[in-house]
C-alpha cells in the first residue's frame, strides 16, 4: 500500500452452504482532499468463477445444523453452560457481491 493501491492474488471465497468461488481483490487508499489526515480504503472484490463444488462442504461451517447432543446426566460443566449462554450472541453473516 506504499503507492496507495494493491491487488491480491487469486483466492477462494467460501460459500454459505458448500463449495467456493474464486475472487481477486483490489484495494485503493483514498485521502480526503479537505482533510489529508482522513484516509479511507476502498476494497473491491472481483468474482472470477462460478460457484464450484456446490455439493461439497469445504469447512465445518458449511455443514447443516446438527441436533444438540443429549447428555445422560443433567449436570453440565461451567464451560459448557457458558458456551450455551453465549451461543446466541454471535450471528454469522455472509454476503457475496457480484459485479
Amino acid at each position: 500500500m506504499n503507492k496507495g493501491q494493491c491487488v491480491t492474488k487469486y483466492y477462494r471465497f467460501i460459500q454459505k452452504n458448500s463449495g467456493y468461488i474464486w475472487i481477486q481483490s483490489s484495494a485503493t487508499l483514498a485521502i480526503n482532499s479537505k482533510n489529508p489526515t482522513e484516509k479511507n480504503v476502498i476494497w473491491v472484490n472481483y468474482v472470477l468463477s462460478l460457484h464450484e463444488f456446490k455439493d461439497t462442504p469445504m469447512d465445518i461451517a458449511q455443514l447443516p445444523n446438527l441436533p444438540e447432543k443429549t447428555s445422560e446426566s443433567s449436570e453440565t460443566s461451567e464451560s459448557e453452560s457458558e458456551s450455551k449462554e453465549n451461543s446466541g450472541r454471535w450471528e454469522r453473516k455472509e454476503e457475496v457481491i457480484y459485479h
